[in-house]
């Protein structure tokens, strides 16, 4: 298998946007980026967090996921405030 692998998840009601969830591999385990980036792009709009050592590359990705929606949700919380 070839790393990095990225995968990108769609936000409901951005047009700018996309989450994008990056993959890699090392002795250690596996590792994920979570981001969200510009749609056209690509580049990084905010990098969010980098999480490590996973043993599997389904527990990274779905650690990303959730990641990421914690974040969208913190910043819903705190841009009503």
């Amino acid at each position: 298998m070839e790393y990095p692998k990225d995968f990108f998840v769609r936000l409901e009601g951005e047009s700018f946007l996309d989450g994008r969830i990056t993959v890699n591999w090392s002795k250690q385990g596996f590792s994920v980026e979570v981001a969200l980036v510009q749609k056209e792009s690509r580049k990084i709009h905010k990098h969010i967090d980098t999480l490590y050592y996973f043993s599997e590359e389904r527990e990274a990705i779905d650690r990303g996921v959730q990641r990421l929606a914690r974040f969208i949700t913190e910043f819903k919380i705190s841009s009503q405030n």
